[in-house]
């Protein structure tokens, strides 16, 4: 299935990958189906693609790349909502902001977006996070180990 974008240009995606969020997303409320497009460019940040708006794509990223010791507080009505699964099956990701001075990346630490990986139901959860900056967590040192991390096993691998 081609789907048009904003950022990516025509793409296609495998309509059997499309997320539904019943309730959408924060201030994009109307909008329910989104695919994951994934960039060689910006990896390990992904893109969170309405499928039905070209110009919405938000920044995503799995929130313990950037703060291993994040802890989720999900509640059984919020798993409910989307099909109750079991922990493996369930992807948790966060929206980033990603600014001109990427050094001022942040993510959301306070919000994630949980998604069934078996029946691609998804949703954005509120929660009460109890961290400083929680909202916008600063994310560029944790991504400098990200990537420090995989320069160090590529050059192990090489051995």
């Amino acid at each position: 299935m081609m789907i048009e974008t904003g950022r990516f240009g025509r793409t296609e995606i495998d309509p059997e990958s499309i997320l539904t969020f019943t309730e959408g997303l924060l201030g994009f409320e109307e909008l329910h189906r989104f695919a994951i497009i994934l960039s060689n460019n910006t990896e390990p940040i992904q893109w969170l693609q309405a499928v039905d708006d070209p110009m919405v794509s938000l920044p995503i990223i799995n929130p313990f790349l950037i703060k291993p010791d994040y802890e989720l507080d999900v509640d059984d009505a919020e798993l409910g909502s989307i099909g109750n699964p079991a922990s493996e099956d369930v992807l948790v990701v966060s929206v980033t902001v990603i600014p001109e001075d990427i050094r001022q990346m942040t993510v959301n630490l306070s919000a994630p977006i949980l998604i069934n990986l078996k029946n691609r139901r998804a949703r954005q959860i509120i929660m009460e996070y109890n961290q400083p900056n929680s909202i916008r967590y600063p994310a560029f040192a944790g991504l400098v180990s990200y990537y420090q991390e995989l320069e160090k096993a590529e050059t192990e691998d090489q051995k």
